[in-house]
């Protein structure tokens, strides 16, 4: 059995459950997914259920059975650093994190006996370190592909973003067929892909929300510049012939005060009318496609199977506070980089 814990919006869930689906289909053992991020993490919800994915939930039982007690440890924690007021705390086993908000309310001491109470009343005796050396408990440790990775044991919980195909390399059919969608489409959704089909058809991503308004969010994530829209348009442009642009974003608004393309343009996102799976999909069915820093339009542009497709990406993925600014395995490499 391969345990995958889920967090982050679709594009995120979409990588995690796909890296774990290459495990899963390499042992052919049962993926359960740990859902217990989003009971603390309320602003995201589990969005796979919107595909053709055949999965089942972890239990507690279940993952206390690989992990031990540290999944309940990490949830307290978790509660408690949401009762401080952290937005982003303790997202990974290790007591270390666990802990981080009371850490960083300067409180050592109290963070110290905190630690070592609740581990008491677990009952808490392995460390993560002997966990991971016995192959139960595997968490991504940088940006870039990890080829230890292919070597996970079955029998594991898995902890990570696993940003980079390399990590579902062989299964790419499987994806493409599983990441469709399980219910009947809609009149709106029919009348776009139509639209799509009748035209050498681009994809836009513009992606601000939170990462344009937030400024923690900003600061780690960033947002892609006009600079970097109007390059990748020229672009597009020099090798696409008539090109008609469909634009994704989750600011409309910014998009017709801000873009203008002197190109077809069509805005797909407007007055929340379609589900985000469905933007992510009708972004799929375009020929060619232009990318924010964001995997839910890398995922848009992965998912098109089409050989002869040209993807533009954004060279600077993460905002200069990331903590790892590493994206050459993000990247697949036939994709331009700007």
């Amino acid at each position: 059995m391969i345990i995958t814990r889920l967090e982050g919006g679709l594009g995120n869930q979409m990588f995690e459950y796909a890296a774990a689906r290459w495990l899963s289909h390499k042992y052919s053992t049962p993926l359960k997914l740990d859902l217990s991020w989003f009971e603390v993490h309320t602003l995201r919800q589990y969005n796979l259920n919107c595909f053709n994915i055949h999965v089942d939930f972890a239990t507690d039982r279940e993952i206390e059975a690989i992990v031990g007690n540290y999944n309940t440890f990490r949830w307290l924690a978790l509660k408690v650093g949401a009762k401080l007021g952290f937005k982003q705390t303790a997202t990974d086993l290790e007591e270390q994190r666990a802990v981080a908000a009371i850490i960083h309310s300067h409180n050592f001491n109290l963070a110290s006996w905190w630690v070592a109470s609740l581990k008491h009343a677990l009952g808490l005796h392995r460390s993560v370190k002997e966990l991971y050396q016995q192959g139960r408990y595997f968490r991504q440790r940088h940006n870039g592909f990890d080829p230890h990775f292919l070597h996970v044991p079955d029998q594991v919980y898995i902890h990570g973003f696993w940003q980079s195909e390399q990590y579902f390399s062989g299964i790419e059919d499987i994806l493409r067929q599983e990441f469709t969608l399980r219910n009947p489409t809609t009149a709106l959704f029919d009348q776009m892909a139509a639209a799509i089909s009748r035209t050498n058809a681009v994809s836009l991503h513009v992606r601000r929300g939170d990462m344009a308004n937030d400024p923690e969010t900003n600061r780690l994530h960033g947002v892609c510049s006009l600079d970097y829209y109007k390059l990748a348009v020229e672009y597009i442009a020099e090798h696409v012939s008539q090109p008609h642009f469909f634009i994704f974003s989750d600011d409309s608004d910014w998009v017709k005060e801000n873009l203008d393309l002197k190109f077809p343009t069509t805005v797909v996102s407007y007055n929340n009318a379609l589900q985000d799976y469905e933007e992510l999909l009708l972004m799929s069915q375009c020929q060619h496609h232009i990318t924010a820093n964001s995997s839910f339009s890398w995922w848009g542009a992965w998912l098109n199977p089409k050989p002869d497709k040209i993807v533009v990406s954004p060279k600077q993925w993460f905002g200069a506070f990331a903590y790892d600014h590493d994206t050459k395995d993000l990247i697949p490499s036939a994709w331009t980089t700007l």
